[in-house]
Parts: structure tokens; C-alpha cells; sequence
């Protein structure tokens, strides 16, 4: 009876070490993709300001002050448009990095999109109907190979409804930064 116990759990258990490895390793890319748009994102503002200012400095020697008046608001666009840019990158990083691999892998957090719902409405149903499969599945004392199908029979929803919630949640933040202009394209003059 234990090896057949043993022989039933080896199965999920693997299957959630994978998971979990899977997880993992995407936190660690994620962040370290993240950490480099980041570092790319404060070093592009960083040449664009210097930029700016050597460019105004160099106007003011050979512009009337009247042509100057426009010259510092075309920097002062460019400056909003930098400002704009750190901001989403910002955005982007805080809303990635405040998710850690349990809540992510458990979908433990608040959707950003109705589609998101859905899939976490799903995900929660399929987990309880596996979790009440296990228990009845136990009493029968099943062929393994009858075990195997019924897990895969849960586990694939399972794997599908976590993907699509998670996709949508990414695709609204990112539909929401994006819907954002920057500052100069609202104040062309």
C-alpha cells in the first residue's frame, strides 16, 4: 500500500519540482532582463541630458535670444520625453519585481484585466477539482497508468489557465503603459 501511495505522489511531486524549477529560472531572467532595461533606460537619459545641455550651451552662442526662447522649449520637450521614458521604465520594474515566484506561480495577486479574472476563476476551479480527484482517486487504488491520464486530465488545464492569466495580466500592464504618450507629443508648438 505505501509503494502504491509512493507511486501515486511521485508523479505530482515531480511535476510540481519542475514547476517550480521552471519558475525559477524565469524570476532570474526576468530580473536580470529588468535590471538591463533599466541600466539602458537611465543611460540613455543620462546621454540625452548631457546631450541637451551642451546643445543649448552651443545655441546660446550663436542664437538671438528670441530663437533661444524656442531652443529651451525644444529642450524642455526632450527633458519631459526623458522624464516620460524613466517613468514607464519604472513602471514597468516596480510592477514586475513586486511579484515573487509563490504569489506568481499561485497567481496570487490582483489582475489587471477582466481577461485575467477568467483565467484565475478557471485556474482556482481546476485546482479544487484536482484536489477532490486526488482524494477519490486514492480510494479506487487505480492502474498507474490510470493515475497518469487523470493527472494529465487536470494538470494541462491547470498549466493552460496559469499561462493565459498570466499573459493577460502582462499584456494590460503593457497595453496600459503604452496607451501613455509622452509629455511633448501632447504639447507640440
Amino acid at each position: 500500500m505505501d509503494s502504491d501511495l509512493l507511486a501515486m505522489l511521485a508523479g505530482p511531486l515531480i511535476t510540481a519540482f519542475i514547476g517550480s524549477l521552471g519558475i525559477w529560472l524565469e524570476d532570474w531572467r526576468r530580473d536580470r532582463d529588468l535590471e538591463h532595461k533599466r541600466q539602458q533606460a537611465l543611460q540613455t537619459a543620462t546621454n540625452t541630458v548631457a546631450f541637451l545641455e551642451r546643445w543649448v550651451k552651443t545655441q546660446e552662442l550663436i542664437c538671438t535670444s528670441e530663437e533661444m526662447v524656442e531652443i529651451r522649449r525644444i529642450a524642455q520637450r526632450q527633458l519631459n520625453d526623458v522624464s516620460f521614458m524613466l517613468w514607464q521604465t519604472s513602471a514597468r520594474v516596480a510592477n514586475k519585481q513586486g511579484r515573487t515566484s509563490l504569489r506568481r506561480a499561485l497567481l496570487l495577486y490582483r489582475p489587471d484585466s477582466v481577461s485575467g479574472w477568467i483565467a484565475r476563476v478557471l485556474f482556482y476551479t481546476w485546482l479544487v477539482l484536482l484536489f477532490f480527484y486526488s482524494f477519490g482517486i486514492w480510494r479506487q487504488n487505480p492502474e498507474p497508468g490510470e493515475v497518469i491520464i487523470g493527472y494529465s486530465l487536470f494538470v494541462i488545464p491547470i498549466l493552460l489557465f496559469r499561462w493565459w492569466a498570466v499573459s493577460s495580466d502582462d499584456d494590460a500592464v503593457d497595453d496600459d503603459l503604452d496607451a501613455t504618450t509622452p509629455s511633448s507629443a501632447l504639447f507640440m508648438g
